[in-house]
């Protein structure tokens, strides 16, 4: 037979670790005076709670007893009484007394968990009367009574006899009739068509009428125009003429019917005129003055230019000034035409 270890024994198939006699003397030195669990996480951590305690009672070792309460304690217990939950009190400020001798003292001093219910005020009552049977209960409380509880809401509504909210009959034709008609297809964004109305009020009334999110939203013959009219003009910045679309949306179906972004014509004249003459003044606001022109373009076009708001073009050194080439000027961009006159020359 194979001679066991002094540290492991192995009982019914199971691996057993003897304990050291540290850890004997840790057991010895800490049981009585701190929880078990928090013996393991600072003194043994390869021990389980189970282990720790049935180890003790073999040792023979007890909690000891902590006493009577001392006067601090109980003054430092009113004290922080109602700022943390009771039991997190007691690990945190009382770890040699346990959680139900910390919550008997608590009631032998008068201190209870719940506090008592303070008594509604002739305001709170009047705010309920107006109202409680024009407003879901939800937002009442939230809106206008706060340190009320939704239940304490309606229970004080009872006691005066006041009738509930009934959203299902306060739906007027009009906004059932918006309601089916938007709701397929912008789902719960159609709230901003419904001033007064919540979001959750918004779906719960959608389900009660069986409606849903379509999928896929066929494009209306307004839709379809007013995107052959501003995609090629805005590009993206159209996404917000069409509620309910997603960017990829607008896109896909602009790819799909062969609409392109129009590439933005030719700056004339003109145009470089009041771009120069206003934008160190205006900054991108001078688009207003450029009719057919976009903010983004105009910047860029600005930053092309070298032209920076609040500072006069006059201010700018002479080779930052935007300046117009020359009649002749194709003439230096290209090196071949002066070698291919000289070599003309030399032939003749």
């Amino acid at each position: 037979m194979k001679k066991q270890s002094a540290q492991s024994k192995k009982r019914g198939g199971r691996k057993i670790i003897e304990w050291t006699l540290d850890e004997i003397r840790l057991l010895e030195q800490h049981y009585g005076t701190m929880l078990a669990v928090d013996l393991k996480q600072q003194h043994l951590p390869t021990r389980t709670v189970l282990a720790i305690q049935t180890r003790a009672h073999m040792l023979g070792l007890t909690k000891k007893g902590v006493g009577d309460w001392t006067e601090e304690e109980l003054a430092l217990l009113r004290q922080l009484f109602g700022s943390a939950p009771l039991q997190a009190l007691q690990k945190q400020y009382f770890p040699q007394r346990t959680y139900g001798a910390v919550k008997v003292v608590c009631l032998k001093l008068g201190l209870r968990t719940l506090p008592k219910r303070r008594p509604w005020t002739k305001c709170e009552d009047a705010l309920l009367r107006e109202h409680y049977s024009t407003m879901v209960v939800a937002a009442l409380q939230q809106r206008y009574l706060p340190e009320r509880s939704v239940n304490m809401v309606r229970g004080r509504a009872e006691k005066l006899g006041l009738q509930p909210f009934h959203s299902s009959e306060s739906w007027s034709e009009s906004e059932l009739a918006i309601l089916q008609c938007e709701y397929p297809r912008m789902g719960k964004a159609c709230s901003q068509l419904f001033p007064g109305r919540t979001t959750i009020a918004i779906i719960g009334k959608a389900r009660m009428l069986g409606l849903e999110r379509a999928v896929h939203i066929q494009w209306s013959e307004a839709e379809i125009e007013v995107l052959r009219r501003e995609f090629p003009r805005q590009g993206l910045a159209c996404v917000d003429l069409f509620p309910g679309r997603t960017q990829q949306g607008v896109v896909s179906k602009a790819q799909g019917l062969g609409i392109t972004v129009r590439k933005s014509p030719t700056w004339s004249k003109e145009e470089l005129t009041i771009l120069q003459r206003e934008y160190p003044r205006q900054g991108k606001a001078c688009v207003s003055l450029l009719p057919g022109r976009t903010q983004p373009g105009v910047h860029a076009k600005a930053q092309q230019l070298k032209l920076v708001k609040g500072v006069a073009p006059h201010l700018l050194s002479k080779q930052d000034e935007p300046t117009s080439l020359p009649e002749s000027a194709h003439e230096l961009r290209s090196p071949i035409a002066p070698v291919k006159s000289e070599q003309a020359q030399r032939g003749q």
